[in-house]
């Protein structure tokens, strides 16, 4: 039977979503006065808003949803919430921007609805380039101090002597983005903006635009004309950047005589949200603001402001200048930090940096920063502090190159600024390089612009680490780079001072070098040292420089070292032996490293191999060079050489869990010149890093330990393998990559602590566990210690002869330092370890802000982090509160930092370098403690202390209302809980986890015990046996279990530029750039990768962020993130392929597979080929010669389009609901085997076969 389902609606392009276990923080930055750290950062908005950016050809509804037509688009954001959509910004004159900008939407949301739900789900769609909360920015402004009678700023930056030159003109115009400027100020009135295209209070829009009557400016704010200041902030910054000039009156600005135009889009309470900045910005840009100031801003990152900066700098040639924050840290503050915006920190009148003022490598200039005199509210004058009046400086300084160069553009003005800028890092010792070029200086910036001429590097006789020889002549070649302004006829001459050095070609030609440009001298430069020179001796030259007819002059100083003598030498190395860098060793045989003994190369030596030798090595080579002094393994006569070669005996390197070398053999930065055979290793494993091999690649079998190889260039293909030591022996059942495998040894009991112990209150110090708060019944909580035994046994428990600790809240405690915390309820008590590890009396800290019964405390770097718990109120707390820890053990005042996904309370806690993981807990009091979870959940930690939002990862096997957590080699691992389980999940490098496993249990099922562990065994203390508190069993118990040993190494390929890469199991790849293949054995890696070829994992394994040709893995593979192109996208059964980009071919999967947000084009044959019991959705397959091919399962979400045969082809029971087919040239849905089948909601629209459903099997179809 045949037949068609009738045609629906005109098609609409759908935006379908994905609910991801990520989700962004909606974030609020505030600014305290105290202003030391970030400040709190929560989750606040006053309007329930949602900014995306569809992909171009796409659109969105717009108007209030309720009265849309119901498409999938409209169905899926009411089902988010939504309530409201706009086009945030009109497009200009009817023509689309290059930015895009009329592609961003305002989504607004009922009060009811989850914000960072919708945008999490929104984010994950294909067709969305972005989603984001609409984010609220503060102004930069700090409490004012007393009054100064001068303006020391514009002394500072030197502006009277610019004002000989220049003082601005009328036609350039500052627009002041701000809370608005006071219209009546008398030392502003005459500087105001007029809008040429609009008449005043005739209620039309006159120049079309959109905005009636915007004579002054605009207030984004409620939406009218009225930009009169109601906060002061604005008024304020406006009279620093043009405050009218020469009037006899009030202040001076930095620009006398440009324009001010005041754009309105903070309330006056000083908030704002970032859509109505970025609408300011648009606005100033489309009527002719030459600079724009951005004094505002908050720590949250915003692609919809970022795009309508970019739009003012390239489409529209703005400058645009930004306060840099007044929170003394150094985290990216926005739109200062965003590419385009020229962001300023603060400066004092001794060019130091302002004790608020934020700092950091994304900072572009300085300026005046404190006790600034400006305008006031009402006609005014007072002094004001804060980046926000640093800013204004740069933007007039800006102005008046604007003025003085009506035909610079943008980037001219902003290199002219940062150019002539004074450096002020040896005044800001602390912050070098974090300031930015230096202090804005009027004078210089308008200035004549000149050339910027430095030298990049040299070479001798063509080798760029070449040295010359003494008793030779030399070649030179000296490379220029020009940072500036254009340079014509540069020339060089070469002086030298050396007694022992004659120079020959001395003067040179570089031609013209424009801005940027790189150029080499002609003739080479020639010299000849004297055999009298010496070896190793250093020689100064001078390169004086000269360009534009004698008008740009410097002189270049430059040091070029005569090479080391010659050593001979062939055999054996059978002592501990130094070659040292004030020779050159020459090996005329081969040469071999004799078990046991050890050959050190000195930084910056080099080894020539005079013929095809190699170099064995038996004992150890430890060839440590540096960056500026590398080793060099070079043939003597220009052929090639052997190998270097790591044999069975050698010593295997060994090094951190996170790639830090320790001992044994190892090469860092090593150059390897012409080597045929490149590196070799039989059952031997050697520590690569920075090494360079020219050619011969490497091919080794590894020994005992870990390889790794990080931030190298190899030239040949490398090939590694488990050696036949590690064969022969037994291999651990590992199924999940990370930087450890260990496993842990049966577990028993050792002493009984002479009270009950309650959560985590355990810690390890020195010989000694301590046990915090034990009860003991008739006498209460005490201190308790006990002996460790190198076996892992305990001594007796013992009470400690001081003070308990205040108990009774929960409690849990770590330790920092010498110090131990406990932390409850509200209170924060702190004991100091004695050197005899005895315990100091408890002493009172400060208060937490909020009430925390049973919350989590971890320590990391110099803060405390206390998370969740339960409120005063019995309600489980999402917030998390930090104190930065003072050298003295004393704690800074707590503060707020990113809140958790859900409420936790009892949950566990531990902490990583980079990252804090929160394991399971509950949500109720109740005597069974209500929900429990087995989610986690993580939070990056700043380098300020402060969080970045938190977001879920991998979940545990089962719930734990009350768990201890832990970390072993690269693993966390969660006890008890809810039962005498322990499971364990391997840490990922970008902080993510495997799989969880259940391993050993433990002796005794713990509710709440405690965990503490040595370097070779783990604790586990007291807890209790079930839920209910009333009429469970309190443990005074305490069991141990051994750390076993890595029984097989990992290798870890890092950052590596090479040819093709064969791998064995277990192996990881990450930050690479392979020209070739790479294949790897099971259970391996691949991440962050450009591949020039295919990429292979036979097994088991994870492809993420990588781009090839191919991509090939097998069953229960996660493939995420990826491009490929002209190729395949090919997996196994059990994975999970989402949101890669397939160009040029398809994606094929295996049974019981998830494919999902992918994107699939120009496919040759079908775009997407799934199994069994497939779920398909959310994908975009477009242009291909068959869209989805799908056995059994779901088929839903998808955009299937422009397929030149059929659509969708089905067999066995599938669902197939909410997709949309269009273009489709054969039949759009084509059912070819199997049962009943169920169409849902589907689109149907232009497309040019006979059939929308055809049906061969006269299968039952229920289409709805």
């Amino acid at each position: 039977m045949r037949f068609s389902v009738h045609k629906l609606m005109r098609w609409i392009v759908i935006v379908m979503v994905l609910l991801s276990a990520g989700t962004p923080a909606l974030t609020t930055a505030r600014h305290e006065s105290s202003a030391t750290d970030v400040p709190a950062v929560e989750p606040e908005n006053n309007v329930q808003r949602i900014l995306i950016k569809v992909k171009p050809g796409l659109d969105a509804p717009t108007g209030r949803l309720a009265y849309a037509a119901p498409t999938p688009l409209a169905r899926t954001l009411t089902a988010q919430g939504v309530t409201t959509a706009q086009i945030l910004f009109r497009a200009a004159s009817g023509m689309p921007s290059a930015i895009g900008l009329e592609r961003i939407y305002r989504l607004e949301l009922a009060a009811d609805a989850d914000v960072n739900k919708a945008v999490t789900a929104l984010s994950a769609n294909p067709n969305i380039e972005w989603a984001e909360p609409d984010y609220i920015a503060h102004a930069i402004v700090i409490p004012d101090d007393p009054l100064y009678a001068e303006q020391w700023g514009l002394t500072q930056i030197d502006a009277p002597a610019a004002w000989d030159i220049v003082t601005g003109t009328q036609t350039v115009i500052i627009a002041v983005i701000d809370s608005g400027i006071d219209l009546t100020h008398p030392d502003l009135q005459a500087n105001l903006w007029a809008n040429p295209g609009e008449i005043p209070g005739n209620g039309i829009d006159d120049d079309n635009n959109g905005y009636v009557d915007d004579v002054r400016g605009w207030n984004f704010v409620n939406g009218t004309n009225n930009v009169y200041d109601g906060n002061g902030h604005g008024t304020q910054v406006a009279g620093v950047a043009a405050a009218v000039t020469n009037n006899s009156l009030g202040i001076a600005g930095v620009c006398w005589n440009c324009k001010i135009m005041p754009v309105r889009v903070m309330a006056d309470s000083g908030i704002t949200n970032y859509s109505d900045i970025a609408l300011g910005v648009r606005y100033a840009a489309d009527k002719g603001a030459k600079v724009i100031n951005l004094s505002l801003g908050g720590y949250s990152y915003s692609n919809a402001l970022r795009d309508a900066i970019d739009y003012a700098v390239i489409e529209k040639g703005a400058v645009v200048v930004g306060g840099a924050g007044n929170d003394n840290v150094s985290t990216p503050f926005y739109p200062a930090a965003y590419e385009n915006v020229l962001a300023v920190a603060g400066t004092t009148s001794a060019d130091t940096k302002a004790t608020f003022s934020d700092y950091g490598t994304w900072v572009n200039i300085s300026a005046p920063a404190v006790e600034i005199t400006t305008t006031y509210l009402g006609g005014d004058w007072g002094p004001a502090n804060g980046t926000s009046l640093a800013a204004p400086f740069v933007a007039g300084v800006a102005a008046l190159i604007r003025s003085q160069r009506p035909g610079w553009g943008a980037a001219l003005v902003r290199n002219q600024l940062l150019q002539t800028a004074d450096n002020i890092d040896t005044l800001n010792p602390a912050y070098a390089g974090q300031l930015g070029a230096g202090r804005v200086n009027t004078a210089q910036a308008t200035q004549d612009p000149y050339p910027i001429i430095t030298l990049v590097d040299t070479t001798i006789n063509g080798d760029p680490l070449g040295r010359p020889t003494p008793g030779e002549a030399a070649a030179l070649a000296v490379t220029l780079r020009n940072d500036w302004w254009d340079a014509t006829g540069v020339t060089g001459t070469l002086t030298t001072a050396d007694p022992y050095v004659t120079l020959g070609q001395a003067t040179a030609s570089y031609g013209d070098l424009a801005s940027g440009a790189t150029g080499a001298n002609s003739p080479i430069y020639s010299f000849t040292v004297a055999s009298g020179a010496g070896y190793n001796q250093p020689i100064p030259f001078t390169l004086s420089v000269s360009a534009n007819d004698g008008a740009y002059t410097s002189s270049i100083p430059f040091t070029i070292t005569t090479r080391s003598g010659d050593e001979h030498f062939c055999g054996t190395v059978a002592e501990d032996m130094v070659w040292t860098n004030d020779k050159t060793y020459i090996l005329d045989c081969n040469v071999g490293i004799a078990p046991g003994y050890t050959l050190t190369i000195q930084a910056g030596t080099e080894v020539h191999l005079n013929g095809n030798y190699n170099l064995n090595v038996g004992g150890a080579l430890i060839a440590d060079g540096t960056a500026s002094q590398p080793i060099r393994f070079m043939s003597h006569t220009g052929g090639s050489w052997g190998r270097i070669f790591f044999d069975d005996p050698s010593a295997d390197a060994q090094s951190t869990s996170d790639g830090v070398y320790q001992d044994g053999n190892l090469l860092r930065h090593v150059r390897i010149e012409d080597a045929a055979q490149g590196i070799g290793c039989t059952n031997a494993t050697p520590f690569l890093e920075y090494v360079t091999l020219t050619k011969g690649g490497m091919n080794c079998s590894l020994g005992k330990s870990h390889l790794w190889l990080s931030n190298s260039d190899m030239t040949g293909d490398v090939s590694i393998g488990l050696g036949s030591i590690l064969l022969a022996g037994p291999m651990n059942d590992v199924t999940e990559i990370s930087r450890g495998t260990d496993d842990i040894g049966a577990w028993q009991l050792t002493s009984e602590m002479g009270g009950s112990l309650y959560r985590q209150n355990s810690i390890v110090n020195g010989n000694y566990i301590y046990a915090i708060g034990n009860y003991h019944s008739g006498i209460g909580y005490v201190d308790e210690r006990a002996f460790v035994y190198p076996d892992g046994s305990l001594g007796s428990w013992q009470v400690i002869d001081s003070t308990s600790a205040p108990m009774g809240n929960g409690n849990v405690s770590v330790i920092a330092g010498n110090f131990i915390y406990t932390v409850g309820g509200s209170s924060v008590s702190r004991s100091e370890i004695y050197s005899d590890g005895l315990l100091g009396p408890w002493v009172t800290m400060n208060s937490l802000q909020t009430y925390r019964g049973n919350p989590a405390l971890v320590t990391i770097a110099s803060h405390l982090y206390v998370i969740g718990g339960l409120s005063i109120n019995v309600e489980p707390l999402r917030s998390v509160e930090r104190a930065r820890i003072n050298p003295d053990g004393s704690l800074e005042n707590w503060e707020y930092t990113e809140s958790m996904t859900i409420g936790r309370v009892r949950p566990g806690a531990i902490s990583t370098d980079e990252h804090i993981y929160v394991l399971g807990g509950h949500n109720s009091n109740s005597p069974l403690w209500g929900t429990s979870y087995e989610s986690v959940e993580r939070a990056k930690i700043n380098a300020d202390g402060s969080l970045s939002s938190w977001s879920s990862v991998r979940s545990m096997t089962r719930s734990r209302s009350c768990p201890a957590a832990g970390i072993v080699e690269g693993h966390i691992w969660a006890f008890g809980g809810d039962d005498n389980s322990v499971e364990k999940a391997p840490i990922y490098s970008d902080g993510s986890l495997g799989n969880w496993q259940i391993t050993s249990s433990n002796i005794v099922s713990r509710w709440c015990p405690a965990v503490a562990s040595t370097t070779s065994h783990l604790y586990l203390l007291g807890g209790f046996s079930s839920a209910d508190a009333n009429s469970a069993e309190y443990y005074h118990s305490v069991e141990f279990a051994g750390i076993s040993p890595l029984s097989h190494p990992l290798i870890h390929v890092i950052s590596l530029h090479g040819d093709s890469l064969s791998l064995p199991k277990l192996s990881e790849v990450r930050s690479s750039e392979i020209n070739g293949n790479i294949s790897t054995g099971d259970e391996s890696t691949v991440r962050d990768t450009s591949v020039s070829g295919n990429i292979t994992i036979n097994g088991i394994g994870i492809v993420q962020n990588s781009t090839a040709d191919n991509i090939t893995v097998g069953d229960s593979a996660l493939v995420s993130e990826n491009q490929v192109t002209n190729g395949h996208l090919s997996v196994g059964n059990s994975a999970n392929v989402m949101t890669n980009t397939v160009y040029g071919g398809g994606i094929n999967v295996g049974d019981n597979a998830v494919v999902r947000d992918n994107s699939v084009e120009n496919a040759p044959s079908w775009g997407i080929q799934a199994s069994d019991n497939a779920t398909v959705e959310y994908n975009r397959v477009v242009e291909c010669v068959h869209g989805v091919q799908a056995g059994s399962g779901s088929v839903q979400g998808n955009l299937i389009a422009n397929a030149a045969n059929v659509g969708l082809e089905l067999g066995g029971t599938t669902t197939v609901k909410y997709n949309t087919f269009t273009g489709i040239g054969g039949s759009a849905v084509k059912i070819t085997s199997g049962t009943a089948m169920t169409l849902t909601g589907n689109n149907f629209e232009f497309n040019t076969g006979t059939y929308d459903v055809e049906d061969l099997v006269s299968k039952t179809i229920l289409v709805h």
